[in-house]
C-alpha cells in the first residue's frame, strides 16, 4: 500500500470511528471552558462520555449550546436577520466544532430551520462519539 493509500485509510479509519467528532468537540470544550487543568478537564470529560457510552441510555455527548446559544449564532452569521445562507450555516457549525459534510437541502435557511439543522448536526455527531 502507498503512502497516499495509507493516509487515505487512516483518514477514513478515525471518520468512521468517531475520533474526527470527538476531537472537535473537546478541543471545542477546552477553547470555550478555559479549565485551569486542561488534560483533568479532557479526563473527566471522556470519562462521562465513556459512562454514556456504557450505560446505553442514549443520552447526548457534552453540549456547549443551548436554543439561545444557537439564536445568537444565526444573528451573528445572518446579514439580513432572515436567513441564512449555506456558506454561513457551515461557518457557524464548524464554529461549534462540526466539520464533516452535510446535505443540505435548501438554498438558506430562516431561524427555526437553522435552530433544526444544529440540532441535526450536533446529534449527528453524538451519536458519532458515543458509539
Amino acid at each position: 500500500m502507498g503512502h497516499l493509500q495509507q493516509v487515505d485509510y487512516s483518514m477514513e479509519y478515525l471518520q468512521e470511528k468517531g475520533v474526527y467528532s470527538l476531537v472537535d468537540l473537546l478541543a471545542a470544550q477546552i477553547f470555550f471552558y478555559k479549565p485551569e487543568d486542561p488534560k483533568a478537564f479532557l479526563i473527566e470529560q471522556l470519562e462521562s462520555i465513556q459512562r454514556l457510552r456504557q450505560s446505553g441510555s442514549g443520552g447526548n455527548a457534552p453540549s456547549l449550546f443551548n436554543d439561545n446559544d444557537i439564536e445568537s449564532m444565526f444573528s451573528m452569521f445572518s446579514k439580513n436577520m432572515e436567513t441564512i445562507t449555506i456558506p454561513q450555516a457551515k461557518s457557524a457549525l464548524e464554529a461549534i466544532g462540526i466539520f464533516t459534510p452535510v446535505s443540505f437541502d435548501k438554498q438558506s435557511y430562516n431561524k427555526d430551520e437553522f435552530i433544526q439543522l444544529i440540532k441535526e448536526q450536533v446529534q449527528i455527531r453524538d451519536q458519532a462519539i458515543l458509539q
